[in-house]
């Protein structure tokens, strides 16, 4: 059975939308709970890892989420992607002989958690990078294509 809208509850919804519409174009953008690293059993690593990326996240991404949201994008993109690179987070899955980190797929996942805190859409981006693209290349690609297209 479809559900069908009547003026009433258009009209409600309207007023919702007026309502609480300001409120979330006004939060703040990097609100988070804090983690207790006892609970998931990571390695020390790997926890310095999350309060690495956690803090560049905070600081290099965080203040411009709203922007990047509204705008699909910001002007400090290719520098931003460029320190991920220098901090060894875009290969993170990557064997060292191609340029990577010899990291595993918890370790990606640290990573993306802490992305996604700072801001959902490059978080979705560096997913799409690090594990549908670099990743794949490297697990299924012939010598010639690591080569080629894995940077050192």
């Amino acid at each position: 059975m479809a559900f069908i809208l009547n003026k009433v509850s258009l009209k409600n919804v309207q007023k919702c939308y007026k309502l609480f519409c300001p409120m979330v174009q006004s939060r703040a953008m990097s609100q988070h709970y804090p983690i207790n690293e006892d609970i998931f059993g990571l390695t020390p690593d790997q926890q310095q890892l999350r309060q690495t990326v956690f803090n560049f996240a905070q600081k290099e991404l965080a203040p411009y989420a709203n922007e990047i949201d509204k705008k699909n994008g910001f002007d400090n993109l290719r520098p931003f992607w460029k320190k991920m690179g220098d901090l060894g987070l875009l290969g993170i899955t990557i064997s060292s002989k191609y340029g990577g980190t010899d990291g595993s797929y918890l370790d990606h996942v640290i990573i993306m958690e802490e992305l996604s805190r700072a801001c959902a859409a490059i978080a979705l981006s560096y997913g799409a990078h690090s594990n549908l693209c670099v990743n794949q290349i490297h697990r299924n690609g012939n010598e010639e294509q690591k080569s080629k297209y894995l940077p050192k």
